[in-house]
């Protein structure tokens, strides 16, 4: 008995394994995707680091579906924020990656602001925006 529940329990052990390990192909397309803040132009590797005090920036999408595409709007935030801000991203690469601007760099007044990031998805499937 205490040997075929220790077997059960390996075996629940590798099935949760594999299952935290399964590769992003694997997911339906849909909302999928995660959006970072980076520094400046560019980054020397496609990195998935979020930096959120910047004085210059772009936006990086990485995990999204090939060709993806959409829009985004960067909003003031109390207390120091000002100004709305939009403009439109895609589409993703193959790996599901995409940044905007392509080559340069944004720059803001200095304060506080949150960016929406919205996926143009086929029949409006649930799911709002992504954040920072």
């Amino acid at each position: 008995m205490r040997r075929s529940t220790g077997v059960l329990g390996l075996i629940a052990a590798l099935a949760l394994l594999f299952l935290a390990v399964s590769p992003a192909y694997a997911e339906p397309p849909g909302n999928n995707g995660d959006v970072k803040i980076h520094e400046g132009a560019g980054e020397n590797s496609p990195e998935q680091a979020n930096d959120p005090h910047v004085c210059t920036f772009h936006i990086h999408g990485f995990n999204f579906d090939g060709g993806a595409s959409g829009t985004w709007r960067i909003e003031g935030w109390p207390p120091t924020g000002g100004g709305t801000y939009n403009g439109t991203w895609g589409p993703a690469d193959a790996n599901g990656e995409w940044r905007d601007p392509k080559a340069t760099a944004m720059s803001l007044p200095p304060g506080h602001y949150k960016l929406f990031v919205w996926q143009k998805l086929p029949n409006d499937p649930p799911g709002g925006p992504k954040q920072k």
